[in-house]
């Protein structure tokens, strides 16, 4: 009897002790869980990772593609909180920027509420398509000369009918509309152009509508005009001066003769021309040809269009730089000269 009593107590003990162990492995697991779910969180010095969550991936499939990136060590807890909080067939397509370390709630956030991967793109006032090209070609966002076959695509061009007006064989030169945009962290090139294309319709187009049709100038001369004044001068009121003082040169039959032309025509960005670079054969030399460039010679800001619009009325002809960016006006050729030899 006693033996009996002795092995059912020794049994007794051994279910005990399993039931023990598994309510602290339970408890285990289930601390696990809560921090998985509620409270890990990202290294200081982590570095993001875009993920690319294409439309009609399943849970399954997307908690694969978390792991393989190293952003999810608790799978079965991932599905659980998807379960419990109603979450898990809620799961958005889109591209993702998740550091790891995330913990499982806010990834849920995330992929949720599509809190899509974006980056910032600057487009900066008076730049060409060029100098665009060369900044997406080093953000990694464009294969080279990228921009400049895109600014000729016709089928980009017909998406815009004021680009309509642009004479056959030039590009979009002008009307990128300088700004810093947010796009998607896959956006390509065409992407970027669309988007400034887009900014240049609603606020110019569109917003200065009346302006535009009460002008004289067709828009693609008050772009023409407005990129020069970009080039040459810096302040708003200088803008609005020199708009007005184009137009009387222009009236008087007088070469313009921009500077910012002559750095159009040869590439360079040089604050004075040479003599030989005036020479350069070139449509857009006006020191070599009468009226205005054959087209844009950059992307101007609103400022500058808006000088165009707006020209404040004066009866300068000549003006200069200085090397501090002040701009000096002369009424005559011969007070320029003497500006040039005090300023320059």
């Amino acid at each position: 009897m006693r033996d009996d009593y002795r092995k059912k107590s020794n049994f007794g003990r051994v279910v005990a002790l399993i039931v023990v162990l598994g309510m602290l492995w339970l408890g285990v697991i289930t601390i696990q869980g809560v921090g998985s779910i509620y409270f890990g969180t990202p290294d200081e010095n982590a570095t993001a990772v875009i993920i690319d969550v294409t439309p009609g991936s399943s849970v399954n499939t997307i908690i694969d593609q978390l792991v393989s990136e190293g952003l999810l060590n608790t799978p079965f807890w991932f599905k659980v909180y998807g379960r419990l909080a109603g979450k898990a067939q809620s799961l958005q397509a889109g591209n993702f920027e998740i550091y790891p370390g995330t913990n499982i709630r806010e990834l849920y956030e995330i992929l949720v509420d599509a809190h899509v991967a974006e980056r910032k793109v600057t487009i900066l006032e008076g730049w060409t398509l060029r100098d665009l090209d060369a900044m997406l070609v080093e953000r990694g966002i464009a294969q080279e000369d990228e921009v400049m076959q895109l600014a000729k695509d016709a089928t980009i061009r017909a998406d815009y009918p004021f680009l309509n007006q642009i004479p056959r064989g030039l590009d979009l030169e002008g009307y990128v509309f300088p700004e810093t945009y947010r796009v998607f962290a896959n956006a390509n090139a065409e992407d970027v152009l669309r988007k400034a294309l887009d900014t240049f319709q609603e606020r110019i187009v569109d917003a200065k509508a009346g302006s535009i049709q009460k002008n004289t100038r067709s828009l693609f001369e008050i772009v023409t005009i407005a990129s020069i004044l970009e080039r040459e001068v810096r302040r708003p009121e200088d803008m609005r001066l020199v708009a007005d003082l184009i137009e009387r040169r222009l009236a008087l039959g007088m070469p313009l003769q921009m500077d910012s032309t002559v750095n159009y025509a040869t590439g360079k960005s040089d604050p004075g021309v040479t003599f030989v670079d005036r020479d350069t054969p070139s449509p857009y030399n006006t020191y070599l040809n009468p009226g205005l460039p054959v087209g844009p010679i950059s992307n101007p800001s609103e400022e500058a269009i808006d000088a165009v619009l707006s020209p404040t009325p004066n009866d300068y002809l000549y003006f200069l730089t200085t090397p501090e960016g002040e701009v000096v006006y002369a009424r005559t050729h011969d007070e320029h000269l003497r500006n040039r030899v005090r300023y320059l």
